[in-house]
């Protein structure tokens, strides 16, 4: 039996609590305490760029393939702010990902050259797949519900810890202060688009799944940097 919009919504916020790697995680847990060294933070924005810095190769065919105009709108709107940080008065969100790098001692040109880990190629081609072969709302799910959306919940966090316990600068920390507003907005959106297209059992049972393994790669791509960085 389908469950209302409502109900989808909070078995999905439900699903996000019991698996927050960007919360949860001992990576994370780390961080929050001052435990990780700069290489390591760069290491984990640098798989950050590994797995979204083409965002448009994600958002892209999702676009395309959404059959609602005003839902087109919003997705246009998202990609517009992440390709030119117009929306939020910043700066392409490529270009925060590449001023966090140098200050945590990367260098700018090597930068499009980092080797993605193996758990950052599982976790980037899950959602491509996805979003070429599934059903806009269902990528969705996977991308912003499982992804930006708890993002967005810590990312002013990342922030602070990044200024009072690294010595990063507010101009290094935009990316993170900038995904603070955008991915808690755009997390929003995207419970309301999936609660809304995901109406039969069978399309919410697809989408509660590619939830639960996007939340459980995000868990595996944490895990990767704590192998990487040993």
């Amino acid at each position: 039996m389908a469950l209302s919009p409502a109900e989808l919504t909070r078995t999905l916020k439900g699903m996000l609590e019991q698996r927050k790697a960007y919360q949860d995680h001992p990576w994370i847990q780390r961080y929050v305490k001052g435990e990780l060294s700069r290489p390591q933070i760069r290491t984990w924005v640098e798989q950050h760029y590994c797995t979204v810095g083409d965002v448009h190769d994600l958002f892209g065919p999702i676009y395309a393939g959404c059959p609602d105009p005003e839902v087109r709108v919003r997705m246009l709107e998202n990609l517009w702010e992440e390709e030119t940080g117009k929306i939020t008065g910043s700066a392409p969100h490529r270009e925060l990902m590449y001023r966090l790098i140098e200050a945590l001692g990367g260098v700018r040109a090597q930068i499009p050259q980092t080797k993605p880990l193996p758990e950052t190629v599982a976790r980037r081609s899950f959602l491509r797949l996805l979003a070429r072969t599934r059903p806009f709302y269902e990528a969705v799910a996977a991308i912003s519900v499982a992804g930006e959306a708890q993002f967005g919940d810590m990312a002013e966090t990342y922030a602070r810890v990044g200024e009072t316990r690294y010595g990063l600068s507010p101009e290094a920390t935009a990316f993170w202060w900038v995904h603070a507003k955008a991915d808690k907005e755009h997390g929003g959106t995207a419970f309301e688009i999936v609660s809304h297209w995901a109406r039969t059992d069978e399309e919410q049972q697809q989408v509660i799944e590619s939830v639960r393994q996007s939340l459980d790669l995000a868990w595996c791509w944490f895990d990767g940097f704590v192998r990487a960085t040993a």
